[in-house]
């Protein structure tokens, strides 16, 4: 972790996932339903800052994508759709609802790994797999541990949208949350000479 935050090219989603997971795991005693109650959260907040131009008509994405035009925006707000209103039923007791939900995940990242490379979609298949080989019903936890770390969670999602509105700009508080993909932002430098009648 000390790692990654000294390396500003560490701070994509997949680093930053693969750590609270990790953290989860390890140290909190409800691991089950926490690690689930996560995954279902990261792709909630995931959706949460996809409502915007540059996602919604696909011109933020990495690498051309193999469809274009009406359907790619049609794709792109679709996958809106799964992350805000599919993910939560993983959690759901009704198995038809939570496989259902479950393939729209699986299906969403097969379609982006020609965009995004092949190590983000391997790394939400390894933890959806929790979905696999936990098949008991969902209870929210009672770990006291495990619910502060959910408000810490959530707390570090709404912060750049409250006090760093620009974020994929200017890239403040950005390692404290899930991202979208940033801003295409360009540099330029410009000089101002100032004589007694002309700028």
């Amino acid at each position: 972790i000390l790692f990654q935050f000294t390396d500003y090219r560490m701070m994509g989603n997949y680093h930053y996932m693969n750590h609270i997971i990790g953290l989860a795991f390890l140290f909190l005693l409800d691991k089950e339903n926490t690690l689930r109650l996560f995954v279902v959260m990261f792709y909630f907040f995931s959706g949460t800052i996809k409502f915007n131009t540059d996602w919604l008509s696909g011109t933020s994405m990495l690498q051309t994508p193999v469809v274009t035009g009406k359907i790619l925006e049609f794709l792109c707000a679709y996958a809106i759709i799964i992350e805000l209103f599919w993910s939560p039923f993983l959690l759901s007791k009704y198995r038809g609802l939570k496989w259902a939900a479950f393939l729209h995940l699986i299906l969403f990242h097969i379609f982006s790994w020609h965009i995004v490379g092949y190590f983000y979609p391997v790394l939400m298949f390894l933890i959806l797999s929790i979905f696999i080989w936990r098949v008991e019903a969902f209870a929210w936890p009672k770990d006291v541990m495990a619910r502060f770390f959910i408000i810490i969670f959530v707390c570090a999602q709404i912060y750049p949208a409250v006090f760093e509105p620009h974020s994929s700009m200017n890239g403040r508080g950005r390692i404290l949350s899930l991202n979208m993909l940033d801003s295409t932002s360009v540099c330029e430098t410009h000089f101002v000479i100032r004589n007694k009648k002309s700028t």
